[in-house]
C-alpha cells in the first residue's frame, strides 16, 4: 500500500521520540505507518475518506435527516413520498457499511477499535432490508386485513420501523460532544446504582408498611361514624396503597412532588399522624437521595469533562514531542559536517522544505515564523548559529504551557544563578583586595626606590660639583704661569682679566 499510495509522514500515534525514521524510505514508512494487524488491501487506500471529519459530518446530516422522515411519515403516513427517502436513506447507510468493510478489511471491521459501532451499522442495515422484505412479501390484501384483525406480521413490521430509532446511536460516533456525554453517562453508573439501590430500598420499606397500615384496613361493620368515615377512605386509600408495587409507585410520584398532595389527602384524613411519615419521607427520597443523585450527575458530568481535557492535552504534548523528534532527526540529517551546529541560514532551508512544512500541519499548531522567531529568541549571542540540542530544548520550553513545574524551576535557576553571582563577587573582592596589597607592597618597594635614587644623584651632583672645582683651580693656575712666562707689560692686567673671566667662567 505504501508503495503506491506513500504518505510522506507516518501516523503520530504510532511514532515515538526514538522510533522515527527518515521520511522518504517507503520501508520505514512501512514499518512505523503500518496499523498493527491491520489487513488492508492496495486499493483501500482510496478509500480513506471514510475517515474523514467531513464524510462523518455528511452521515450526521443523513442520519437527522431521517429523523425527520419518521417523524413525517408517523403523522402523514399516506404521502407517497416517504417510501422513496426511506429506502434512499438505507441505500446511503448500506453505502457506509460497504465501504468501511471494504477499507478496514473483514478482520478490522469486527475486531478493531471501533467494532460496535461497525456492528451496530451493520445491524441497522439488516433491519432495514428485513423489513423491506417483509412489505414485499407480504400481501397487501393481508396486510389491510390484519390490520383490521390483529395479524402479528403487521405488528412486527411496526416494530421494525421503530427500530430505524437505533440509527439515531449513530449520532453519538459523529458528533463528539454526544461521545463525551456517553462516557460521562458510563463513569457514573455505578454510582447512580448505589444511589438508585438505596432509594428503591428506602420506597420498598415504605411501601411494605403503606400496603399493610394503608391499604389492607380490616372490614368496618360497626354503624358508627368513625366506621362510615374508614369506608368511604377505602376506595382512594386501595387504589394508592392496594398492594407493594401501587404503593411503591404512588411513594415514587411522592418522591417526585408531583400532586403528592393528592396521595397523601386519604391517609392524612384517615389519621394526622402521617404527616410526620410523609415529611420525613419527603425529606429523606426527595430531597436528600435526589440531590445525591443530581450532585454526583454533576461530579461526573465536570470530572469527564476535566478527562477530556487531559486527554486532549495529553494527544497535543504527544503530537508536540513527535515533531519535535522529527526536528531533531531532520536537523542532525542536514548537519553536513556533523559539528552539530546549524547557522540561521541552513535552519531558513530546513524549514522550508515541504516534508517539514506538512509535517508541521499534521502535528503542530506551529508555523515557520514561528519558527524564525523561536530561533531569533534562543540565540542569545547573536551568533547566528544554534546546537540542535539548544533549539530544540529551548522550543520543547517554549511551547509548554505554563504551570507550577515551569515557576518551581524559574526559581530554582534564578537561586542558583543568585549563588554563583555572590561566589565570585566574593571571589573578585578576595582578588581586588590581594591586588590592593600587593599595590601597597610596590607603591612601598617605588618609594624606597626614588629615596635611593635621590641619593645617589645628591652624592653624583655633590662629586661632580668637587671634581668641577678641582679642575677649575688647577686650569687657572696653570694659565696664571704661561702668562707669567711671557713677561711683557700687560701681564698683570692680562693675567687679572684672565683670572676674573676663568673665575667667571
Amino acid at each position: 500500500c505504501a508503495s503506491h499510495f506513500p504518505s510522506p509522514f507516518p501516523p503520530i500515534s504510532n511514532m515515538s521520540n526514538n522510533s522515527y525514521k527518515p521520511l522518504h524510505d517507503n520501508a520505514n514508512i512501512m514499518a512505523v505507518g503500518g496499523l498493527p494487524g491491520s489487513h488492508k488491501c492496495c486499493s483501500s487506500a482510496s478509500l480513506s475518506f471514510v475517515e474523514n471529519d467531513f464524510f462523518q459530518r455528511c452521515m450526521g446530516v443523513v442520519i437527522l435527516t431521517n429523523l425527520f422522515v419518521l417523524a413525517g411519515e408517523t403523522d402523514y403516513p399516506h404521502w407517497p413520498v416517504w417510501g422513496f427517502l426511506d429506502n434512499t436513506i438505507l441505500f446511503v447507510f448500506c453505502t457506509e457499511a460497504g465501504l468501511k468493510l471494504c477499507y478496514l478489511g473483514c478482520f478490522d471491521f469486527f475486531s478493531g477499535v471501533d467494532r460496535v459501532w461497525n456492528s451496530l451499522d451493520l445491524f441497522i442495515v439488516l433491519l432495514g432490508f428485513l423489513e423491506i422484505g417483509f412489505g414485499i412479501f407480504l400481501h397487501p390484501d393481508t396486510s389491510k386485513k390484519t390490520a383490521n384483525g390483529g395479524n402479528s406480521l403487521v405488528s412486527v413490521i411496526q416494530v421494525l420501523r421503530l427500530l430505524r430509532l437505533l440509527r439515531l446511536f449513530k449520532l453519538i460516533r459523529v458528533v463528539k460532544p454526544l461521545m463525551g456525554l456517553v462516557q460521562a453517562f458510563s463513569a457514573m453508573t455505578e454510582s447512580f446504582t448505589v444511589v438508585l439501590g438505596v432509594l428503591v430500598m428506602w420506597i420498598l420499606a415504605c411501601g411494605i408498611m403503606c400496603t399493610q397500615l394503608l391499604g389492607r384496613l380490616p372490614r368496618q361493620d360497626a354503624d358508627d361514624e368513625a366506621s362510615k368515615h374508614i369506608e368511604a377512605l377505602r376506595p382512594e386509600l386501595t387504589k394508592y396503597f392496594g398492594d407493594v408495587p401501587t404503593s411503591m409507585f404512588s411513594l415514587f410520584q411522592v418522591t417526585t412532588l408531583d400532586n403528592w398532595i393528592n396521595i397523601a389527602k386519604p391517609a392524612l384524613a384517615l389519621d394526622s399522624r402521617w404527616q410526620v411519615f410523609f415529611v420525613v419521607f419527603i425529606c429523606m427520597a426527595s430531597w436528600t437521595i435526589i440531590s445525591i443523585l443530581t450532585a454526583v450527575a454533576s461530579e461526573n458530568v465536570v470530572e469527564s469533562a476535566m478527562g477530556r481535557e487531559e486527554a486532549q492535552k495529553r494527544a497535543e504534548s504527544d503530537a508536540q514531542k513527535a515533531f519535535l523528534s522529527f526536528l531533531r532527526d531532520a536537523f542532525q540529517a542536514a548537519d553536513v559536517d556533523g559539528n552539530g551546529l546549524l547557522d540561521k541560514e541552513e535552519f531558513e532551508g530546513l524549514i522550508n522544505q515541504e516534508e517539514v512544512i506538512e509535517r508541521m500541519r499534521a502535528s503542530s499548531s506551529l508555523s515557520i515564523s514561528d519558527l524564525i522567531q523561536a530561533w531569533d529568541a534562543l540565540d542569545v549571542n547573536r551568533t547566528g548559529e544554534l546546537t540542535i540540542d539548544e533549539f530544540v530544548t529551548g522550543l520543547s520550553m517554549m511551547n509548554e504551557g505554563l504551570s507550577t513545574k515551569h515557576v518551581a524551576n524559574f526559581d530554582y535557576a534564578l537561586q542558583r544563578s543568585t549563588y554563583e553571582m555572590l561566589g565570585r563577587i566574593v571571589r573578585l573582592a578576595e582578588s581586588v583586595s590581594e591586588m590592593r596589597e600587593r599595590n601597597q607592597e610596590v607603591l612601598e618597594l617605588l618609594r624606597g626606590e626614588t629615596t635611593r635614587s635621590q641619593q645617589t644623584a645628591s652624592q653624583l651632583w655633590a662629586w661632580r660639583c668637587a671634581e668641577l672645582a678641582k679642575a677649575q683651580s688647577a686650569k687657572d693656575q696653570e694659565m696664571i704661569r704661561q702668562l707669567e712666562a711671557l713677561k711683557e707689560p700687560r701681564i698683570p692686567r692680562l693675567s687679572i682679566t684672565a683670572s676674573r673671566g676663568a673665575r667667571r667662567h
